[in-house]
């Protein structure tokens, strides 16, 4: 009798070359550095049961937040920073004017 493989052993190992999610990530996340560390902090995260949807998300977002403000490579979080601090769970920004810009356009009355 041939004894098939279980589905759990068919599984790539999280944050390997092999694992789709891992390598969606990579490919979203705007900085590439760090790779060794954000392998071990992605595994953990989807270790810990977190939906790799979710950091996939966060990382486009957080990408597409850096393009908009053209922010500096070198400003950029490293990956595994980005994994530790579950960034993915952050509020996106707001684009445009922010706090600091309302001396610019209200009127002097509204200035402080």
């Amino acid at each position: 009798m041939i004894e098939l493989p279980s589905a759990k052993a068919r599984q790539p190992e999280s944050g390997s070359d092999d694992d789709p999610n891992w390598l969606r990530f990579w490919d979203a996340y705007p900085r590439k550095a760090s790779k060794q560390g954000a392998r071990g902090k992605w595994a953990k995260a989807i270790r810990e049961g977190v939906d790799p949807e979710l950091i996939i998300a966060g990382a486009i977002r957080y990408a597409d937040e850096m393009r908009a403000k053209r922010t500096p490579k070198d400003k950029i979080k490293h990956p595994d920073g980005w994994l530790y601090g579950r960034r993915w769970e952050d509020e996106p920004e707001t684009f445009g004017r922010g706090f600091n810009d309302i001396e610019e356009c209200a009127p002097e009355e509204f200035n402080w």
